[in-house]
């Protein structure tokens, strides 16, 4: 499908990008590709990701979510579509730590949302079965 092949197109980009960048044979580079290390013992994971990351491909959570539903494993997934790397809490800190302008002080208020919804995310995992935690 389309959708597949944009995926295939960043992860080329990503793994030609880590080559020029680091010199790095397939192999080093398959150390990096967390969605090979998912298995049926991989604990419930929340991921969120902002596609303006320059540093992280927002392919690889996309591939990580995959692996995760492809092994049963519990996951969310939440992608914002402002925000760089490194958005931390997306608080006042995190602001202070991003270069100042109008578009981090929105990107900031977008993104924020990413912690209550972990709270619900895991309250909502944790007390369908108590027996997990």
């Amino acid at each position: 499908t389309e959708a597949t092949q944009v995926y295939a197109d960043e992860l080329y980009y990503f793994r030609s990008w880590m080559e020029n960048r680091m010199s790095m044979s397939q192999a080093e580079l398959d150390k990096f590709s967390c969605e090979r290390l998912v298995s049926e013992r991989t604990p419930p994971t929340f991921l969120w990701h902002c596609v303006g990351d320059a540093s992280v491909p927002v392919v690889n959570s996309i591939l990580y979510s995959q692996a995760m539903a492809k092994h049963g494993r519990p996951f969310a997934l939440h992608i914002y579509h402002l925000g760089g790397h490194g958005m931390a809490t997306a608080d006042e800190q995190s602001y202070r730590s991003l270069t100042p302008s109008p578009d981090a002080i929105h990107a900031c208020r977008v993104t924020k949302e990413w912690m209550p919804t972990l709270f619900h995310w895991l309250k909502d995992l944790f007390q369908r079965d108590e027996t997990r935690i």
